[in-house]
């Protein structure tokens, strides 16, 4: 139960972490905040962050987020010159018949391209599984 309660504890951490990302200071003398969701292009993303990440090696940061209905891992890539996350067409979609429960990514093959480790369960047995996705390196 301890584990799980740093694994609740470790996502709260990493939605705080991910809520501070996408408010900037305003410099309008009052000192408040404003809200730029819309202005970095994630108000449409319909799930959980799951990760951040370079995953096409641009040096900047990208997003892992656990899409709809626990079926799929989305990437959305950061655009300089835009100055919008976009949604890349490289995703991974899992069976209608489990979900997906967790996600972090690593080098786990040290080969410099960031590799994604997924957590699955079946909706019925309440069986897991791990899955190791290695070297995804994306473009858009």
């Amino acid at each position: 139960m301890v584990l799980i309660n740093d694994i609740l504890h470790f996502r709260i951490l990493q939605t705080l972490v991910c809520l501070f990302l996408l408010i900037r200071h305003s410099v309008n003398g009052a000192g408040s905040l404003t809200d730029v969701t819309s202005h970095v292009g994630l108000s449409n993303v319909n799930g959980v962050i799951a990760a951040y990440c370079d995953f096409d090696s641009d040096r900047d940061t990208d997003i892992l987020v656990i899409g709809t209905k626990a079926k799929s891992l989305e990437i959305y890539l950061w655009n300089v010159q835009s100055q919008k996350f976009e949604l890349s067409d490289k995703g991974i979609t899992f069976s209608d018949n489990t979900l997906l429960v967790g996600a972090a990514h690593s080098d786990f093959d040290g080969d410099g391209c960031p590799d994604i480790l997924a957590q699955q369960r079946t909706r019925h047995i309440r069986r897991q599984y791990l899955y190791i996705f290695i070297g995804m390196l994306v473009k858009n």
